[in-house]
């Protein structure tokens, strides 16, 4: 659409989440894989270089927001912006997420509690409603599995993760 987001809300999916079940929904939950999986969410997608995609629930984004590189300043040496009357850490999704001066990045704002971080990527794709059957475990920190999302090969980013780097603290 237009970038702007909407609220969609999924019927199953809030069903499955307060332990009912709606007679479609428990036919394809029996008729499902063995592999692992995450509960049927809509998810949020979006690029991290020329070919890469990632995905996050969108449950869990507060807001996206385009923020130009020149706005990015450094807090002992890790990147931040003035936003809303406080500092918003920054976390690049990999590596190959640049500030470069004189351009903006997507970023995806998450909230835990009073806290903030923001997530920047190379650029918002696209929101899907999917179950997500992770037929790749990883081993990269930060990212939970490779599944098929959307047509796409598609790592699904471990949220939890990224907060505790934006906090600073130590992870394994």
């Amino acid at each position: 659409g237009d970038g702007r987001v909407v609220m969609i809300i999924d019927p199953a999916a809030l069903a499955a989440r307060s332990g009912t079940q709606m007679p479609a929904a428990a036919e394809a939950v029996e008729a499902a894989p063995a592999a692992p999986s995450i509960a049927p969410d809509s998810l949020l997608l979006f690029g991290v270089g020329a070919d890469s995609v990632q995905a996050v629930p969108l449950s869990q984004v507060a807001r996206l927001e385009e923020i130009s590189s020149d706005r990015i300043e450094y807090a002992g040496g890790a990147p931040v912006v003035q936003y809303r009357g406080t500092l918003l850490p920054l976390v690049p999704a990999s590596a190959s997420v640049t500030f470069t001066a004189g351009h903006s990045n997507s970023v995806i704002v998450f909230n835990e509690g009073s806290a903030s971080f923001g997530i920047a990527v190379s650029d918002i794709r696209d929101i899907v409603d999917e179950i997500v059957n992770l037929e790749l475990v990883s081993t990269r920190p930060g990212v939970l599995g490779t599944a098929v999302i959307a047509g796409a090969a598609t790592d699904v980013l471990d949220v939890s993760y990224y907060m505790a780097r934006a906090r600073g603290r130590q992870v394994s």
